[in-house]
């Protein structure tokens, strides 16, 4: 599973970087793989096949309960708050203000981007 995450993360570090080119973190961008894992009788595991696209409807109630709390889970785990979320809208406001004025992307020096990543 561990190199499943590695060898994907070129191919989603690239797609995000097309899509939102001005995002030096690269924390824009996250993906939920599903492991199907089967369990012999002395609990050996056994990987069956990844899941790129999980289906995330429920058919039960429990199914729902799971469903929804890695979604929580997830969501908790790469810190999408509410002060995120306004932080990010302010921020896309502010560049797009900036292009509309300009008619250009600005162009950040190294030092811009290594600052812009750890913010």
């Amino acid at each position: 599973m561990i190199k499943t995450i590695i060898t994907g993360y070129p191919t989603l570090s690239a797609s995000v970087t097309n899509v939102h080119p001005d995002n030096f973190g690269n924390d824009m961008c996250f993906e939920i793989l599903g492991f199907d894992i089967m369990l012999d009788h002395k609990l050996t595991p056994y990987l069956i096949e990844i899941n790129y696209t999980p289906s995330f409807t429920a058919d039960t109630p429990l199914d729902r309960y799971i469903k929804k709390n890695l979604i929580n889970d997830t969501l908790n785990l790469v810190n999408v708050t509410e002060k995120w979320k306004k932080e990010m809208k302010v921020r896309r406001d502010k560049e797009i203000q900036e292009r509309m004025l300009s008619g250009k992307r600005k162009k950040y020096t190294p030092e811009e981007r290594n600052i812009l990543a750890m913010e």
